[in-house]
């Protein structure tokens, strides 16, 4: 059963993190959303990449991984 739904990711990409998911939004934008069949609450976000992405992320220790056709990134998580 569907709890809540946000079309602001486009065709995201989705990664479970203890009681966060984080988000890789189609756009190259990543968000941490808290992980509530209650509420939506996006708790932070930035621009990883630019332009189009359907890859999936991936998240090695502290260190997060994302990528499209045109970049690769890799961001250090607190």
């Amino acid at each position: 059963m569907r709890r809540w739904k946000k079309d602001c990711y486009n065709h995201g990409q989705i990664l479970g993190v203890g009681k966060r998911i984080l988000v890789l939004a189609e756009e190259g934008k990543v968000s941490l959303v808290e992980a509530s069949p209650e509420t939506f609450v996006e708790m932070s976000s930035f621009q990883a990449i630019q332009g189009i992405t359907w890859n999936t992320l991936s998240r090695y220790g502290k260190l997060l991984l994302v990528r499209n056709s045109q970049e690769a990134a890799c961001y250090e998580l607190p």
